[in-house]
This record gives structure tokens, C-alpha cells and sequence, in this order.
């Protein structure tokens, strides 16, 4: 076995029994405030085009974006987080709507109208990426707004970044399919906005979903 597979592995383990201790630590989520702006941006993007009455997001990190739909008068919000840091870095207000639980083992109640997911299927080992996109196709009632590291992008844990093309077939077997046109209207609404022009993955990475039949 090479030293890249061996470093994998590593890697693989040390993420799934202690990634709240290892990478997501207090200091990884207060680096996320540089993307508020970007976050109330997506959020309103969500806002007006699905005119949603609940949301749903699997890996809401510092809750940027649900506390914006929330303002924006979404009844109904729900964030889930795998670290335990990540509650430092909730507001008061929010944390009724904030749970810390393995993404992995979430299993939704019920189906919100539209489920995110951004930026979290890289941190998950490739042989469980079956397992994310079934989380959250389960709770999605309609639509899914997705994004996942693709291969060359750098970052914190970074072990399972895979193409567009990947991603769809996983939704694809789970009845959801891709909307590339509203995708791409999107990608060009966010070339308007300049703080994405720093953070491009949000914009390059989407895929916007819908459950087949609805």
C-alpha cells in the first residue's frame, strides 16, 4: 500500500472518532463569520426562489444561513450539526432549532421543503457517501441545495471530494434529479454578489435538486 492510501486512512479515522476534538474545534467555527454575508446571500437566493415554509440544514456549522431564512419569514427551520463546538458559535434566539448529532445517524421525522447540504460531503469518508445523501434526501420534501468539494479543492479534512457527476448519480439513485437550468440561473444571480468571488466554491460547487414525481 502507498503512503497516499496510508495517509487516507489516517485521516478517515481520526475523522470518524474524534472530528470534534481534531479539526472542528471552537476556532474552526469563528472562522466562519467571514461568511455571513455570503450565507444571508444564499439564504434570501432560497428565500425567493422556493418561497419555502421550512428549511432544513444537514451541516449548518455557525447557523448563518437558517437565522437569516428565519428573518426572512420561514416557519419553520431546522439545523444539525456533528460537532459539538459548533453550539459556541449559535445565537440564543436560534438554539431551539440547533441540534449536535452524528450526520450519519440523523434520521428525520419528518420532510422539510427544502434540504441543505453545503460543504460537508468532503469530510465524510467515501464509503459512507451513500449514507449523507440518503440523510438528507430523507428529509427533503421537494427540493435538495447541494454542494460538495470537488477533486483540487483544498481545505480543513478535506478526504472525499468527487464531481458534480458523482453527486448526481448518488441523488439520482435516491429519485432526486438535477435542475440544471436553475442551477445555472443561480451560479450567474451569485457572479453578482463579490464576496462569493473569494469563496467560488458555493457558486461552482451547486446542484439544486428535485424529488422525482413532485
Amino acid at each position: 500500500m502507498g503512503w497516499e492510501n496510508e495517509l487516507i486512512q489516517a485521516l478517515e479515522k481520526e475523522i470518524e472518532t474524534d472530528n470534534s476534538e481534531s479539526f472542528y474545534d471552537n476556532s474552526f467555527y469563528n472562522d466562519h463569520e467571514k461568511y455571513r454575508n455570503v450565507y444571508n446571500f444564499l439564504g434570501e437566493l432560497i428565500y425567493v426562489s422556493f418561497n419555502p415554509k421550512s428549511v432544513i440544514d444537514l451541516g449548518c456549522g455557525a447557523a448563518f444561513l437558517l437565522e437569516r431564512l428565519k428573518a426572512l419569514g420561514v416557519k419553520k427551520v431546522c439545523g444539525i450539526d456533528g460537532s459539538e463546538s459548533a453550539k459556541n458559535s449559535w445565537p440564543e434566539h436560534m438554539k431551539d432549532v440547533l441540534k449536535v448529532q452524528d450526520l450519519l445517524k440523523f434520521d428525520s421525522k419528518e420532510r422539510y421543503d427544502v434540504a441543505v447540504c453545503m460543504e460537508v460531503a468532503e469530510h465524510i469518508p467515501g464509503d459512507k457517501a451513500s449514507r449523507i445523501v440518503k440523510r438528507v434526501t430523507d428529509s427533503a420534501g421537494q427540493y435538495v441545495w447541494w454542494t460538495a468539494a470537488q477533486p483540487g479543492q483544498g481545505g480543513t479534512g478535506h478526504i472525499n471530494c468527487q464531481s458534480i457527476c458523482y453527486w448526481v448519480r448518488q441523488f439520482e439513485s435516491c429519485k432526486f434529479i438535477p435542475l440544471w437550468e436553475y442551477g445555472y440561473n443561480a451560479k450567474m444571480e451569485m457572479l453578482k454578489i463579490k464576496e462569493i468571488h473569494s469563496y467560488p466554491w458555493f457558486r461552482d460547487n451547486l446542484i439544486v435538486f428535485k424529488r422525482v414525481g413532485r
